[in-house]
């Protein structure tokens, strides 16, 4: 969101908030365009109540939401694959697979991978521009990127559907540094690894009360080199590892047409380690609660919520944050 950063921006993907406590942004590069069916995003709080309680604690939400497999009659599987070029050294191949198990179970499957040496030429200028000039390229700009994704999808019937979904994606990344004095070397790398499995069930309970749940593991890996480090150790390397386990239910009640409920209420277990000197090991366990209510008519919709959001956070090393307790309303007329 402008002028507040991604940092209080949420990202979901099929409904499930994404989290990285390491940066506290998320790189949406990692997924793969063929794979999403919707993307929508929402600044500030969303009309849409049912949804989890991370949602109306961020200031935006962006939501990715991915393709799920549909069949022409007649048909059981279905293999797509596809390869792009592109300039400086762009090659990018893909391949996907959908597979009708029965007339409830459908299984997919996809892979990514792409490759960019990233070296595009320009112009160094020594002095001014009556001065001598050299064509040059951009070094250490190479990138090597793969995901893979593979998802198994009930639909008991049009009232109760259930998706599970895991993930994984690695990266390799020069990180290209300034001409500074006609000096263009650079040697600093980044590596990512990011994992997840993550589960939803909704069910339409009656005509009145639909009950959502979802449940999530995550793991991240990250780490930096500077090779060329002008210190006393002649480098600097940093590793990072985070891990999350997330539950979340949603309940909505519909009184009327226009009038509606929900209850919200997220658990989640945050940890991170590094091999830093005195890092201090963070657990974060947090706790959060909303109610909202929602009216819409021919000219306006109406929405308020209260959030109740608890923290606690524990350190293995040296002194930690205190509780966090806040309830946080809003109310909204468009």
């Amino acid at each position: 969101m402008r002028s507040l950063g991604a940092e209080h921006t949420a990202v979901g993907y099929d409904g499930i908030t994404l989290s990285n406590m390491q940066t506290g942004q998320i790189d949406i590069g990692r997924f793969s365009l063929e794979n999403i069916a919707q993307l929508s995003l929402s600044n500030g709080q969303n009309d849409n109540i049912f949804q989890p309680a991370r949602f109306f604690a961020s200031a935006g939400v962006l939501n990715i939401q991915t393709v799920t497999p549909n069949f022409t009659e007649g048909k059981n599987i279905h293999i797509d694959s596809s390869l792009k070029t592109g300039s400086w050294g762009l090659l990018n191949p893909s391949v996907s697979l959908d597979r009708k198990l029965n007339e409830r179970w459908t299984l997919s499957a996809n892979a990514d991978f792409m490759a960019v040496d990233g070296r595009y030429p320009y112009i160094l200028y020594y002095g001014n521009e009556t001065d001598s000039t050299s064509h040059e390229k951009r070094k250490n700009t190479e990138m090597q990127t793969f995901k893979a994704e593979t998802g198994l999808f009930g639909n008991f019937s049009d009232k109760e559907q259930w998706k599970l979904k895991a993930y994984y994606y690695q990266s390799s990344r020069g990180l290209p540094g300034a001409a500074t004095l006609y000096y263009d070397y650079t040697s600093q790398h980044l590596w990512d690894k990011n994992t997840f499995v993550q589960s939803q069930y909704k069910k339409e309970l009656s005509r009145w009360w639909v009950f959502r749940t979802s449940a999530k593991w995550s793991w991240s890996y990250q780490r930096y080199l500077d090779p060329d480090y002008k210190g006393v150790e002649g480098k600097t390397e940093n590793n990072y590892n985070h891990q999350e386990y997330y539950l979340s239910a949603s309940l909505l009640y519909k009184v009327l047409n226009n009038l509606s409920f929900s209850l919200s209420t997220d658990g989640s277990i945050n940890s991170m380690n590094a091999d830093l000197k005195n890092f201090t090991y963070p657990t974060r366990y947090a706790w959060l609660t909303a109610v909202a209510g929602k009216y819409v008519n021919e000219r306006i919709t109406a929405t308020v919520s209260l959030l109740n959001t608890f923290i606690n956070e524990e350190t293995r090393l040296g002194a930690c944050a205190g509780n966090h307790r806040k309830l946080t309303p809003y109310a909204g007329i468009s």
